[in-house]
């Protein structure tokens, strides 16, 4: 055993004599004479575990208690005391804290032992629960955090495809209009700019600035290289970073330089044939947004519907409300779908 327990007693004969019992069973003991003595050392160094008399001078062991709460709430505290009432007793276990009230004299030692254990058991099931909350906690960040950010790339990815469908846009207007909505879709939008070279044609948001926080996509039509896709982290970000952009980013821009291929090859067929082509364009593309929309889409929603009825644990206010904006936010999508089928 390596748990350090603080012994706090006015009487030097008690002190001693919890002293020798204690380190006999292998734990690591420290003295105080009063309460002020006792938050010092406290202070100083970590306890598992404190053991305190009631009545002592300037300080009691009950103000001790709230002191040693406020210092460290993992802290446990047995109560020993010679002079018990049921006042005391409420006071200390209910009030207080304390984990166990003893009597002295001790009529029986393995009472100590007892609650010794039985307090830094307590003690551990307290701090490994506590961990596991913060733990959980993390998950549903990061697991929010994930379907936040997919569900912002799938909004530019119907964006992108309303900007197609919009009457009178010039191809040139389209990709301009589609450059300006990519930066929302990623993890620092406010910081992300983007650009679209082709054919020596630049397209680009304000303040466009190529760094050394670079994501390229290539953009081809029938096999030749017509432009890039270019995204940027313009500041901010840590020199060290190498991996500022995430896979699904990554995947995210290589989607986008697919609609724009399937923009531009349509273009250049509705510029080059008969009007009535554009039909089976828009049902070309109709069908790629049901194909490769719907069944990430449907992930979304079913996670997020797990997240809200608590499967994963339970959930603060805040986190509630997140998770439900982003199950409305995947089923509006999913009937946006819905209607342009």
């Amino acid at each position: 055993m390596n748990e350090k327990i603080l012994i706090v007693d006015d009487e030097k004969d008690i002190r001693k004599f919890l002293d020798i019992l204690l380190s006999n069973e292998g734990f690591r003991v420290r003295r105080a004479s009063k309460g002020a003595e006792a938050m010092d050392i406290f202070k100083s160094e970590p306890f598992e575990l404190v053991i305190t008399d009631i009545r002592m001078p300037e300080m009691d062991g009950l103000e001790l208690m709230k002191h040693l709460k406020a210092s460290d709430e993992n802290i446990e505290v047995i109560v020993l005391t010679g002079f018990a009432t049921l006042d005391n007793a409420v006071r200390a276990l209910r009030d207080g804290g304390a984990s166990d009230y003893l009597l002295k004299p001790l009529e029986n030692i393995e009472d100590l032992f007892i609650a010794v254990n039985r307090a830094l058991e307590k003690r551990r099931s307290h701090i490994e629960s506590k961990a596991d909350i913060e733990k959980k906690k993390r998950d549903f960040i990061q697991i929010s955090d994930k379907l936040s950010n997919r569900i912002k790339r799938l909004t530019c990815l119907l964006e992108i495809y309303d900007i197609y469908q919009k009457n009178g846009l010039s191809l040139e207007e389209m990709i301009q209009e589609i450059v300006i909505t990519i930066p929302r879709s990623f993890r620092y939008p406010e910081i992300c700019c983007a650009r679209v070279v082709l054919d020596k044609q630049i397209f680009g948001t304000d303040k466009f600035r190529e760094t050394q926080w670079k994501l390229t996509g290539n953009i081809c039509v029938n096999g030749d290289q017509l432009g890039v896709l270019d995204i940027c982290y313009s500041e901010g970000m840590s020199k060290n970073c190498d991996s500022i952009f995430s896979e699904e980013e990554c995947r995210f821009v290589s989607s986008v330089c697919m609609r724009l291929e399937k923009i531009i090859e349509k273009k250049q067929k509705a510029l080059s044939k008969p009007v009535n082509t554009g039909n089976r364009t828009e049902n070309d593309l109709l069908a790629s947004l049901n194909n490769e929309f719907r069944d990430p889409l449907n992930s979304i929603v079913e996670f997020a519907e797990t997240l809200h009825y608590q499967r994963l644990g339970a959930l603060n206010e805040k986190q509630s409300e997140c998770v439900q904006d982003i199950l409305q936010s995947g089923k509006h999508l999913l009937t946006l779908i819905n209607d342009v089928r």
